[in-house]
Protein backbone atom coordinates (compact mmCIF):
# COMPACT_ATOMS: atom_id res chain seq x y z
CA UNK A 1 0.00 0.00 0.00
CA UNK A 2 2.50 2.20 0.71
CA UNK A 3 4.36 1.55 -2.29
CA UNK A 4 0.96 2.28 -4.96
CA UNK A 5 1.18 5.69 -3.02
CA UNK A 6 4.60 6.63 -3.74
CA UNK A 7 4.01 5.73 -7.27
CA UNK A 8 0.79 8.08 -7.93
CA UNK A 9 3.15 10.98 -7.19
CA UNK A 10 3.70 13.60 -8.90
CA UNK A 11 7.30 15.00 -9.55
CA UNK A 12 7.62 18.58 -10.78
CA UNK A 13 11.09 19.00 -10.79
CA UNK A 14 11.31 16.45 -13.32
CA UNK A 15 9.28 18.32 -15.76
CA UNK A 16 11.51 21.51 -14.81
CA UNK A 17 14.38 19.58 -15.55
CA UNK A 18 13.04 18.48 -19.06
CA UNK A 19 12.63 22.24 -20.05
CA UNK A 20 15.64 23.41 -18.48
CA UNK A 21 17.77 20.88 -19.88
CA UNK A 22 15.78 20.28 -23.54
CA UNK A 23 14.81 23.97 -24.22
CA UNK A 24 16.92 24.35 -27.20
CA UNK A 25 14.77 21.29 -28.67
CA UNK A 26 11.38 22.76 -27.75
CA UNK A 27 12.04 26.02 -29.31
CA UNK A 28 13.00 24.58 -32.45
CA UNK A 29 10.14 22.23 -32.81
CA UNK A 30 8.06 25.83 -32.36
CA UNK A 31 9.56 27.55 -35.06
CA UNK A 32 9.33 24.67 -37.86
CA UNK A 33 5.40 24.93 -36.29
CA UNK A 34 5.40 28.46 -36.93
CA UNK A 35 6.99 28.23 -40.27
CA UNK A 36 4.50 25.46 -41.62
CA UNK A 37 1.65 27.85 -40.51
CA UNK A 38 3.35 31.20 -42.38
CA UNK A 39 4.19 28.43 -45.37
CA UNK A 40 0.37 27.28 -45.73
CA UNK A 41 -1.17 30.98 -45.11
CA UNK A 42 0.85 31.88 -48.09
CA UNK A 43 0.73 29.01 -50.72
CA UNK A 44 -2.58 27.14 -49.50
CA UNK A 45 -5.89 28.82 -52.35
CA UNK A 46 -8.06 31.45 -50.68
CA UNK A 47 -11.51 30.91 -50.34
CA UNK A 48 -13.53 34.29 -50.30
CA UNK A 49 -17.24 34.79 -48.77
CA UNK A 50 -19.61 36.57 -51.10
CA UNK A 51 -22.88 37.28 -49.85
CA UNK A 52 -25.64 39.79 -50.06
CA UNK A 53 -29.47 40.37 -48.83
CA UNK A 54 -32.64 41.17 -50.47
CA UNK A 55 -36.29 41.89 -49.87
CA UNK A 56 -39.08 39.87 -51.24
CA UNK A 57 -42.43 41.92 -50.93
CA UNK A 58 -45.99 43.03 -52.33
CA UNK A 59 -46.71 46.30 -53.09
CA UNK A 60 -48.83 47.57 -49.99
CA UNK A 61 -50.86 49.28 -51.26
CA UNK A 62 -52.51 46.87 -53.52
CA UNK A 63 -52.68 44.74 -50.11
CA UNK A 64 -56.55 44.18 -49.65
CA UNK A 65 -56.39 41.19 -47.08
CA UNK A 66 -57.01 42.67 -43.36
CA UNK A 67 -53.99 41.69 -41.01
CA UNK A 68 -50.13 40.32 -41.70
CA UNK A 69 -49.72 36.98 -42.66
CA UNK A 70 -46.64 34.96 -42.44
CA UNK A 71 -44.44 34.78 -45.52
CA UNK A 72 -44.57 31.35 -47.41
CA UNK A 73 -42.97 31.18 -50.31
CA UNK A 74 -39.20 31.09 -48.23
CA UNK A 75 -39.24 27.33 -48.79
CA UNK A 76 -40.15 27.88 -53.00
CA UNK A 77 -37.49 30.62 -53.23
CA UNK A 78 -34.92 28.92 -51.14
CA UNK A 79 -35.54 25.65 -53.29
CA UNK A 80 -35.27 27.94 -56.30
CA UNK A 81 -31.97 29.80 -55.05
CA UNK A 82 -30.33 26.51 -54.39
CA UNK A 83 -30.99 24.15 -57.16
CA UNK A 84 -28.71 23.22 -59.93
CA UNK A 85 -31.17 23.89 -63.08
CA UNK A 86 -30.75 27.63 -61.55
CA UNK A 87 -27.35 27.69 -61.28
CA UNK A 88 -26.32 26.44 -63.99
CA UNK A 89 -28.39 28.82 -66.50
CA UNK A 90 -26.38 31.47 -64.46
CA UNK A 91 -23.01 29.72 -65.28
CA UNK A 92 -24.02 29.67 -68.89
CA UNK A 93 -24.54 33.39 -68.60
CA UNK A 94 -20.73 33.92 -67.19
CA UNK A 95 -19.03 30.79 -69.08
CA UNK A 96 -17.75 32.67 -72.02
CA UNK A 97 -16.54 35.09 -69.78
CA UNK A 98 -15.06 33.21 -67.06
CA UNK A 99 -14.96 29.87 -68.49
CA UNK A 100 -11.24 29.49 -69.03
CA UNK A 101 -10.02 31.45 -66.26
CA UNK A 102 -12.60 28.81 -63.63
CA UNK A 103 -11.13 25.77 -65.22
CA UNK A 104 -15.30 24.93 -66.92
CA UNK A 105 -18.34 24.71 -66.04
CA UNK A 106 -18.34 22.09 -63.01
CA UNK A 107 -15.65 24.58 -61.62
CA UNK A 108 -17.87 27.54 -61.99
CA UNK A 109 -20.92 25.72 -60.48
CA UNK A 110 -20.60 27.86 -56.69
CA UNK A 111 -22.88 26.02 -53.95
CA UNK A 112 -25.27 28.59 -52.85
CA UNK A 113 -26.76 28.77 -49.16
CA UNK A 114 -29.88 30.68 -48.07
CA UNK A 115 -31.11 31.91 -44.74
CA UNK A 116 -33.67 34.03 -43.64
CA UNK A 117 -33.16 36.92 -41.97
CA UNK A 118 -34.29 36.60 -38.06
CA UNK A 119 -34.52 40.56 -38.25
CA UNK A 120 -36.79 41.88 -41.36
CA UNK A 121 -39.24 39.92 -42.39
CA UNK A 122 -39.52 38.51 -46.02
CA UNK A 123 -35.88 38.95 -46.28
CA UNK A 124 -33.72 36.17 -47.05
CA UNK A 125 -29.08 36.29 -46.91
CA UNK A 126 -27.47 34.69 -50.14
CA UNK A 127 -23.66 33.41 -49.55
CA UNK A 128 -21.58 31.71 -51.82
CA UNK A 129 -17.73 30.48 -51.28
CA UNK A 130 -15.46 30.95 -54.51
CA UNK A 131 -11.19 31.46 -54.77
CA UNK A 132 -12.09 34.26 -56.83
CA UNK A 133 -13.97 36.93 -55.09
CA UNK A 134 -14.91 38.84 -58.98
CA UNK A 135 -16.53 35.61 -59.90
CA UNK A 136 -18.49 35.00 -57.44
CA UNK A 137 -19.90 38.22 -56.79
CA UNK A 138 -20.62 38.52 -60.38
CA UNK A 139 -22.23 34.88 -60.02
CA UNK A 140 -23.96 35.94 -57.15
CA UNK A 141 -25.45 38.85 -58.83
CA UNK A 142 -25.97 36.41 -62.02
CA UNK A 143 -28.49 34.16 -60.02
CA UNK A 144 -30.16 36.59 -58.20
CA UNK A 145 -31.42 38.02 -61.79
CA UNK A 146 -32.23 34.47 -63.11
CA UNK A 147 -34.13 33.62 -59.66
CA UNK A 148 -36.03 37.11 -60.58
CA UNK A 149 -36.74 36.32 -63.70
CA UNK A 150 -37.79 32.61 -63.15
CA UNK A 151 -40.23 33.56 -59.87
CA UNK A 152 -42.23 36.21 -62.56
CA UNK A 153 -42.09 33.80 -65.28
CA UNK A 154 -43.27 30.68 -62.91
CA UNK A 155 -46.18 32.73 -61.71
CA UNK A 156 -47.10 34.65 -65.38
CA UNK A 157 -47.19 30.49 -66.63
CA UNK A 158 -49.53 29.72 -63.90
CA UNK A 159 -51.71 32.45 -64.65
CA UNK A 160 -51.63 31.86 -68.15
CA UNK A 161 -52.60 28.34 -68.08
CA UNK A 162 -55.85 29.23 -65.77
CA UNK A 163 -56.45 32.49 -67.98
CA UNK A 164 -56.07 30.08 -71.03
CA UNK A 165 -58.17 27.53 -69.88
CA UNK A 166 -61.00 30.10 -68.87
CA UNK A 167 -60.80 32.04 -72.41
CA UNK A 168 -61.10 28.39 -74.24
CA UNK A 169 -64.06 27.79 -71.84
CA UNK A 170 -65.30 31.53 -72.88
CA UNK A 171 -64.93 30.68 -76.46
CA UNK A 172 -67.06 27.28 -76.02
CA UNK A 173 -70.26 29.07 -74.19
CA UNK A 174 -70.09 31.60 -77.31
CA UNK A 175 -70.47 29.04 -79.62
CA UNK A 176 -73.54 27.31 -77.17
CA UNK A 177 -75.07 30.64 -76.62
CA UNK A 178 -74.77 31.47 -80.57
CA UNK A 179 -76.23 28.18 -81.84
CA UNK A 180 -79.05 28.18 -78.88
CA UNK A 181 -80.14 31.70 -79.99
CA UNK A 182 -80.39 30.46 -83.47
CA UNK A 183 -82.58 27.81 -82.26
CA UNK A 184 -84.81 30.34 -80.45
CA UNK A 185 -85.28 32.50 -83.31
CA UNK A 186 -86.00 29.44 -85.42
CA UNK A 187 -88.49 28.03 -83.62
CA UNK A 188 -90.35 31.60 -83.52
CA UNK A 189 -90.28 32.19 -87.11
CA UNK A 190 -91.31 27.98 -87.51
CA UNK A 191 -94.32 28.27 -84.88
CA UNK A 192 -95.18 31.54 -85.80
CA UNK A 193 -94.66 32.67 -82.14
CA UNK A 194 -95.87 35.65 -82.22
CA UNK A 195 -99.48 35.24 -83.75
CA UNK A 196 -99.58 31.80 -81.56
CA UNK A 197 -99.01 33.94 -78.51
CA UNK A 198 -101.54 36.61 -79.63
CA UNK A 199 -103.79 34.11 -80.62
CA UNK A 200 -103.22 31.90 -77.47
CA UNK A 201 -104.20 35.08 -75.61
CA UNK A 202 -107.51 35.35 -76.91
CA UNK A 203 -108.39 32.14 -76.61
CA UNK A 204 -107.49 31.99 -73.29
CA UNK A 205 -109.76 35.10 -72.94
CA UNK A 206 -112.46 33.40 -74.53
CA UNK A 207 -112.87 30.80 -72.43
CA UNK A 208 -112.41 32.43 -69.26
CA UNK A 209 -115.76 34.17 -70.70
CA UNK A 210 -117.27 30.75 -72.12
CA UNK A 211 -116.88 29.26 -67.90
CA UNK A 212 -118.24 32.59 -66.75
CA UNK A 213 -121.24 31.88 -68.88
CA UNK A 214 -121.14 28.13 -68.00
CA UNK A 215 -121.08 29.39 -64.40
CA UNK A 216 -123.91 31.47 -64.89
CA UNK A 217 -126.44 29.17 -66.71
CA UNK A 218 -125.49 26.96 -63.98
CA UNK A 219 -127.20 29.25 -61.13
CA UNK A 220 -130.01 30.32 -63.02
CA UNK A 221 -130.57 26.43 -63.79
CA UNK A 222 -130.28 25.56 -59.79
CA UNK A 223 -132.33 28.58 -59.39
CA UNK A 224 -135.21 27.38 -61.40
CA UNK A 225 -134.88 23.70 -59.68
CA UNK A 226 -135.62 25.21 -56.51
CA UNK A 227 -138.03 27.69 -57.60
CA UNK A 228 -140.60 25.38 -59.21
CA UNK A 229 -141.97 24.04 -56.53
CA UNK A 230 -143.30 27.78 -55.10
CA UNK A 231 -144.31 28.38 -58.66
CA UNK A 232 -146.82 26.00 -58.52
CA UNK A 233 -150.15 28.25 -57.69
CA UNK A 234 -148.13 31.84 -58.54
CA UNK A 235 -149.81 34.02 -61.41
CA UNK A 236 -148.38 35.17 -64.60
CA UNK A 237 -147.31 38.12 -63.11
CA UNK A 238 -145.36 36.25 -59.99
CA UNK A 239 -143.58 34.24 -62.56
CA UNK A 240 -142.78 36.72 -64.55
CA UNK A 241 -141.12 38.92 -62.46
CA UNK A 242 -139.55 35.26 -60.84
CA UNK A 243 -138.00 34.98 -64.34
CA UNK A 244 -136.54 38.06 -64.81
CA UNK A 245 -134.89 37.73 -61.29
CA UNK A 246 -133.91 34.47 -62.12
CA UNK A 247 -131.96 35.61 -65.11
CA UNK A 248 -130.77 38.65 -63.02
CA UNK A 249 -129.33 36.60 -60.25
CA UNK A 250 -127.70 34.21 -62.51
CA UNK A 251 -125.90 37.14 -64.38
CA UNK A 252 -123.97 38.18 -61.82
CA UNK A 253 -120.43 38.31 -62.01
CA UNK A 254 -117.84 36.53 -58.91
CA UNK A 255 -116.72 39.75 -56.82
CA UNK A 256 -112.82 38.75 -57.60
CA UNK A 257 -114.02 40.38 -61.05
CA UNK A 258 -114.74 43.65 -60.07
CA UNK A 259 -111.93 44.17 -57.61
CA UNK A 260 -109.18 45.76 -59.83
CA UNK A 261 -111.38 47.83 -60.87
CA UNK A 262 -112.80 48.89 -57.95
CA UNK A 263 -109.14 49.30 -56.34
CA UNK A 264 -108.43 51.42 -59.57
CA UNK A 265 -111.53 53.61 -58.86
CA UNK A 266 -110.04 54.55 -55.32
CA UNK A 267 -106.54 55.59 -56.31
CA UNK A 268 -105.33 58.53 -54.31
CA UNK A 269 -103.53 61.82 -55.67
CA UNK A 270 -99.72 60.27 -54.76
CA UNK A 271 -100.85 56.83 -55.46
CA UNK A 272 -99.01 55.29 -58.52
CA UNK A 273 -101.26 54.10 -61.07
CA UNK A 274 -101.88 50.40 -60.83
CA UNK A 275 -101.27 48.07 -63.88
CA UNK A 276 -104.07 48.32 -66.43
CA UNK A 277 -106.05 44.56 -66.24
CA UNK A 278 -106.82 43.17 -69.46
CA UNK A 279 -109.96 43.74 -71.38
CA UNK A 280 -112.08 40.56 -70.37
CA UNK A 281 -113.91 38.77 -73.75
CA UNK A 282 -117.32 39.73 -73.54
CA UNK A 283 -120.15 36.93 -75.53
CA UNK A 284 -122.61 38.09 -77.50
CA UNK A 285 -125.92 39.44 -76.88
CA UNK A 286 -127.33 36.01 -78.33
CA UNK A 287 -125.42 33.83 -75.70
CA UNK A 288 -125.20 36.49 -72.62
CA UNK A 289 -129.28 36.52 -72.89
CA UNK A 290 -129.61 40.20 -73.14
CA UNK A 291 -131.76 40.32 -75.98
CA UNK A 292 -134.75 38.64 -73.78
CA UNK A 293 -134.61 41.04 -71.18
CA UNK A 294 -136.69 43.54 -73.53
CA UNK A 295 -139.51 40.67 -74.13
CA UNK A 296 -139.58 39.89 -70.74
CA UNK A 297 -140.49 43.37 -69.55
CA UNK A 298 -143.22 43.53 -72.16
CA UNK A 299 -144.88 40.63 -71.23
CA UNK A 300 -144.55 41.07 -67.61
CA UNK A 301 -146.66 44.76 -68.64
CA UNK A 302 -149.19 42.93 -70.73
CA UNK A 303 -150.07 40.63 -67.70
CA UNK A 304 -149.61 43.53 -65.69
CA UNK A 305 -151.96 45.53 -67.37
CA UNK A 306 -154.70 42.13 -67.53
CA UNK A 307 -154.66 42.31 -63.92
CA UNK A 308 -155.56 46.47 -63.15
CA UNK A 309 -158.72 46.15 -65.86
CA UNK A 310 -159.76 42.23 -63.79
CA UNK A 311 -159.91 44.69 -60.45
CA UNK A 312 -161.76 47.24 -62.44
CA UNK A 313 -164.06 45.04 -63.80
CA UNK A 314 -164.60 43.36 -60.30
CA UNK A 315 -165.19 46.89 -59.12
CA UNK A 316 -167.67 47.46 -61.43
CA UNK A 317 -169.61 44.48 -60.83
CA UNK A 318 -169.97 45.64 -57.55
CA UNK A 319 -171.35 48.58 -58.25
CA UNK A 320 -173.86 47.42 -60.70
CA UNK A 321 -174.62 44.87 -58.39
CA UNK A 322 -175.72 47.31 -55.95
CA UNK A 323 -178.11 48.72 -58.19
CA UNK A 324 -179.36 45.87 -60.30
CA UNK A 325 -180.46 42.12 -59.80
CA UNK A 326 -177.74 39.35 -61.18
CA UNK A 327 -180.13 38.23 -63.83
CA UNK A 328 -179.39 42.05 -65.60
CA UNK A 329 -177.20 42.15 -69.09
CA UNK A 330 -174.60 44.61 -68.21
CA UNK A 331 -173.66 42.44 -64.96
CA UNK A 332 -173.82 39.46 -67.10
CA UNK A 333 -171.80 41.18 -69.74
CA UNK A 334 -169.24 42.51 -67.05
CA UNK A 335 -168.98 39.10 -65.26
CA UNK A 336 -168.01 37.32 -68.43
CA UNK A 337 -165.41 39.72 -69.27
CA UNK A 338 -164.09 38.68 -65.95
CA UNK A 339 -164.42 35.05 -66.59
CA UNK A 340 -162.64 35.84 -69.85
CA UNK A 341 -159.33 38.40 -68.25
CA UNK A 342 -159.50 35.03 -65.55
CA UNK A 343 -158.91 32.14 -68.16
CA UNK A 344 -156.23 34.79 -69.98
CA UNK A 345 -154.61 35.26 -66.32
CA UNK A 346 -154.37 31.26 -65.80
CA UNK A 347 -153.49 30.62 -69.40
CA UNK A 348 -151.24 33.10 -68.84
CA UNK A 349 -149.19 31.41 -65.76
CA UNK A 350 -149.96 28.15 -67.41
CA UNK A 351 -147.51 29.63 -70.30
CA UNK A 352 -144.72 31.59 -68.26
CA UNK A 353 -144.49 28.25 -66.31
CA UNK A 354 -144.09 26.77 -69.69
CA UNK A 355 -141.56 28.95 -70.50
CA UNK A 356 -139.65 28.85 -67.61
CA UNK A 357 -139.64 24.63 -68.50
CA UNK A 358 -138.70 25.83 -71.35
CA UNK A 359 -136.17 27.98 -70.00
CA UNK A 360 -134.81 25.23 -68.10
CA UNK A 361 -134.64 22.85 -71.24
CA UNK A 362 -132.67 25.61 -73.00
CA UNK A 363 -130.07 25.93 -70.17
CA UNK A 364 -129.47 22.45 -70.21
CA UNK A 365 -129.26 22.12 -74.00
CA UNK A 366 -126.94 25.21 -73.36
CA UNK A 367 -124.69 23.80 -70.84
CA UNK A 368 -123.71 20.90 -72.85
CA UNK A 369 -122.90 22.89 -75.90
CA UNK A 370 -120.73 25.56 -73.29
CA UNK A 371 -119.14 22.41 -72.18
CA UNK A 372 -118.10 21.21 -75.64
CA UNK A 373 -117.11 24.65 -76.91
CA UNK A 374 -114.92 24.79 -73.63
CA UNK A 375 -112.86 21.35 -74.45
CA UNK A 376 -112.16 22.18 -77.78
CA UNK A 377 -111.44 26.08 -76.74
CA UNK A 378 -109.13 24.06 -74.05
CA UNK A 379 -107.61 21.73 -76.76
CA UNK A 380 -106.59 24.76 -78.74
CA UNK A 381 -105.18 26.97 -75.43
CA UNK A 382 -103.39 23.53 -74.39
CA UNK A 383 -101.92 23.64 -78.08
CA UNK A 384 -100.56 27.21 -77.49
CA UNK A 385 -99.44 26.76 -74.13
CA UNK A 386 -97.18 23.68 -75.34
CA UNK A 387 -95.54 25.33 -77.63
CA UNK A 388 -95.04 28.53 -75.42
CA UNK A 389 -93.31 25.95 -72.66
CA UNK A 390 -90.97 25.00 -75.71
CA UNK A 391 -90.47 28.48 -76.31
CA UNK A 392 -89.55 29.27 -72.96
CA UNK A 393 -87.39 25.86 -72.73
CA UNK A 394 -85.40 27.09 -75.41
CA UNK A 395 -84.86 30.78 -74.28
CA UNK A 396 -83.90 29.37 -70.52
CA UNK A 397 -81.17 27.67 -72.27
CA UNK A 398 -79.73 30.61 -73.93
CA UNK A 399 -80.35 32.06 -70.44
CA UNK A 400 -78.63 29.18 -68.31
CA UNK A 401 -75.22 29.64 -70.86
CA UNK A 402 -75.32 33.65 -70.70
CA UNK A 403 -74.78 33.19 -66.73
CA UNK A 404 -72.29 30.59 -67.02
CA UNK A 405 -70.44 33.17 -69.36
CA UNK A 406 -70.89 36.30 -67.10
CA UNK A 407 -69.30 34.01 -64.55
CA UNK A 408 -66.52 32.79 -65.94
CA UNK A 409 -65.92 36.19 -67.34
CA UNK A 410 -66.01 37.41 -64.20
CA UNK A 411 -64.07 34.79 -62.54
CA UNK A 412 -61.22 35.93 -65.18
CA UNK A 413 -61.48 39.13 -64.73
CA UNK A 414 -61.30 38.63 -61.02
CA UNK A 415 -58.16 36.24 -61.34
CA UNK A 416 -56.36 39.12 -63.42
CA UNK A 417 -56.87 41.54 -60.80
CA UNK A 418 -55.51 38.90 -58.65
CA UNK A 419 -52.34 38.27 -60.20
CA UNK A 420 -51.43 42.20 -60.14
CA UNK A 421 -52.07 42.27 -55.79
CA UNK A 422 -50.57 38.75 -55.62
CA UNK A 423 -47.12 40.21 -57.73
CA UNK A 424 -43.98 40.07 -55.49
CA UNK A 425 -41.34 42.50 -55.62
CA UNK A 426 -36.88 41.94 -55.35
CA UNK A 427 -35.15 44.77 -53.60
CA UNK A 428 -31.75 44.48 -52.71
CA UNK A 429 -31.17 45.45 -49.18
CA UNK A 430 -27.32 44.49 -48.58
CA UNK A 431 -25.78 44.87 -52.05
CA UNK A 432 -23.54 42.13 -53.11
CA UNK A 433 -19.81 41.92 -50.97
CA UNK A 434 -17.33 39.82 -50.74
Amino acid sequence: MPLDTEQQKIDFRMYIGILLFRWQVIAVCFLYALLGGVLYINLAPKSFLTKCKIMIFRDPNLEVASGTSPWKSFSAHAYLLESEGLRRQAVRRLLPEYGEQMGGEERMLLVTKVQMDSRIGSTINISVESRDSGYAEKFLSTLIEEHEAEWKSIQQLASKTAAGTLEEELARLEDKIRSAEDDLIEYQRLHDIARVEAKGSMESSYLSALMGRRSQLTTEMMLLEAEYPALKDANAVVIGNVNRLTRETGSVEPAEAEAPERGRKGQGPGEEAEESAPAKAKLPASLSGEADTQDQKDSIAGWRELRVKLAHLQQREKELAENFKPEHPEIKAVRKDIENIQKQLQVGAEIEMGMLGDRHKALEIQLNALEAAEYKWSAKSMLASKRRAELNRIASVVGRFESNYNLLYTRLHDMRVSEELKAEHFRTVEPVAT
